[in-house]
């Protein structure tokens, strides 16, 4: 992709024997050829994580033993009508919610390179709306989800973080 490091060529790892998690969670970083994120306007209605804010495409595995890129496959299905040509893993926590959730959950990211030409393809089937962004308007929104900020951060500034 242009301007952008190249996806790392890592494996999935698993979760710390013994972590007590409450859900697991997949998430897709959609990246276009130019370098913007496609992201998601959650649902502004109680009862739902972070509501109003943009936010990755995802959600929830359906059962323990459902595979993660297969439930990332059924979620960008079930949220835009979307097959990608190509998923890449990138990274994982376990990150301890606040207030007032105090959940475990157990995140899952991959980078899915969005070619321009597939975005009048998209159904948006949930959420209030979606929109590409730079990294730099994506980070002055005042409403983002911040686990995906982090993992954004992460693909983005790779070769920074993590040179060869």
């Amino acid at each position: 992709m242009k301007g952008l490091y190249p996806i790392p060529s890592l494996e999935p790892l698993d979760p710390a024997p013994g972590a007590d998690v409450d859900a697991s969670a997949v998430t897709a970083i959609l990246v276009t050829e130019d370098g913007r994120f496609l992201l998601q306007l959650r649902d502004d209605i109680p009862g739902i994580l972070l509501p109003g804010h943009w936010a990755c495409f995802g959600g929830h595995l359906d059962s323990s033993d459902e595979a993660p890129e297969a439930a990332l496959r059924r979620e960008l299905q079930e949220e835009l009508a979307y097959d990608p040509a190509q998923v890449h893993w990138l990274t994982e926590c376990i990150s301890a919610m606040p207030r007032p959730t105090r959940r475990r959950v157990h995140y899952r990211w991959f980078v899915v390179p969005l070619p321009l030409a597939d975005l009048p393809k998209l159904v948006l089937n949930e959420g209030a709306g979606m929109r590409l962004f730079t990294l730099d308007e994506l980070l002055a929104l005042p409403k983002v989800s911040p686990v995906d900020v982090m993992a954004i951060l992460m693909y983005a500034r790779n070769g920074t973080l993590f040179p060869a």
